[in-house]
């Protein structure tokens, strides 16, 4: 029962921190298209806040 629990807390965590991955890349991905509209002059700026 016990490692029931502990494989579900696993497999909970790993879930989440895949999740985590993806929202993190899906913002750094939107920011990068924000600057792109904001500044479509001059595309290094968009790295200068980083």
């Amino acid at each position: 029962m016990r490692v029931y629990i502990c494989a579900r807390l696993c497999s909970r965590v790993s879930l989440a921190y895949i999740w985590c991955v993806r929202v993190k890349e899906d913002v750094q991905v939107k920011r990068r298209e924000i600057d792109e509209v904001m500044t479509p002059s001059s595309s290094s700026s968009s790295w200068s806040w980083r």
